[in-house]
């Protein structure tokens, strides 16, 4: 009986033992974090302060043998960016990745150029969400780029300030009236809608707050009511109804955007097109 209950106590330990060492065995930290991760970034500067966005972007991490991982990212606007042996810790029930490193781009068209660049980020336990960012100091007077896993808003996407002309018809010029050089703009609000203005030096302003916003085949669709403020023919300025449509697809290139009026002339309809107006119009 002692001896059995001695080799059911070796038994034991050797099972506890086992179990230890397959938790000395866990997945190296740079390991776990390795991988491409897909999403959108946010670029701000001094010139820029409201944020320019891309979509469709993607980093990758590639792990060392020492711990560490390597970043790589390729903007089509801001160059390459090269981090070697980012160090990866756990904190706070994420993993954080921080380190140095270099990025080279071309400003304004001149050969491209090294510059130091940091990087940190966080990246949530099961990889489904994380916040990488690079820093470049002597960029613009310092340059951010924001990466965010996930799909891009499609608000922050569709915005931008466009040129082009526009072409108004009503029933007294069914033919249409074209105006060169104007200007939409579309800003994009926190709850995800858009908000929309143009000024006409002929048919006064237009405002449509909080338009919804779609992403749907590679383009967004921008729809909304709001209000035009006119004076019709020398007369005091009044407002009236109106409604927008628009569609801006993900290269922004090109959008267009139609404002129509029920109350004015029988229906006034204003369509916007990026571009020169039309010759022999």
């Amino acid at each position: 009986m002692k001896i059995k209950s001695l080799l059911t106590m070796m038994f034991v330990l050797c099972a506890c033992a086992a179990c230890n060492d397959d938790k000395n065995e866990e997945t190296p930290l740079n390991q776990v974090v390795a991988g491409k991760y897909d999403g959108y970034t946010k670029a701000v500067a001094q010139y820029f302060p409201a944020g320019q966005y891309a979509d469709k972007q993607s980093i990758t991490l590639t792990p060392n043998d020492n711990g560490t991982v390597n970043i790589a990212y390729t903007s089509e606007s801001f160059g390459e960016f090269s981090i070697s042996n980012a160090t990866v810790e756990l904190k706070n029930d994420a993993y954080l990745v921080k380190g140095d490193g270099k990025t080279t781009m071309g400003m304004n068209g001149g050969t491209p150029k090294e510059y130091d660049c940091t990087f940190e980020g966080t990246i949530s336990k099961d990889k489904k969400t994380s916040a990488l960012e690079f820093n470049v100091p002597a960029v613009m007077n310092g340059l951010t780029v924001t990466f965010t896993q996930g799909e891009a808003p499609a608000a922050v996407m569709a915005a931008g300030s466009y040129k082009g002309y526009t072409k108004a018809v009503a029933q007294y010029f069914p033919n249409g009236q074209y105006a060169a050089d104007q200007t939409i703009k579309v800003t994009a609000n926190e709850d995800g809608t858009v908000n929309v203005t143009y000024t006409s030096t002929s048919f006064g302003e237009f405002t449509i707050n909080n338009a919804t916003v779609k992403s749907e085949n590679n383009a967004y669709t921008i729809n909304g009511e709001g209000k035009s403020v006119m004076g019709m023919e020398g007369k005091e300025p009044k407002e009236y109804a109106c409604t927008l449509k628009g569609t801006i697809d993900a290269a922004k290139a090109p959008p267009t955007f139609e404002i129509s009026v029920p109350a004015v002339m029988n229906g006034l309809t204003i369509t916007f097109a990026t571009g020169d107006v039309p010759e022999n119009e």
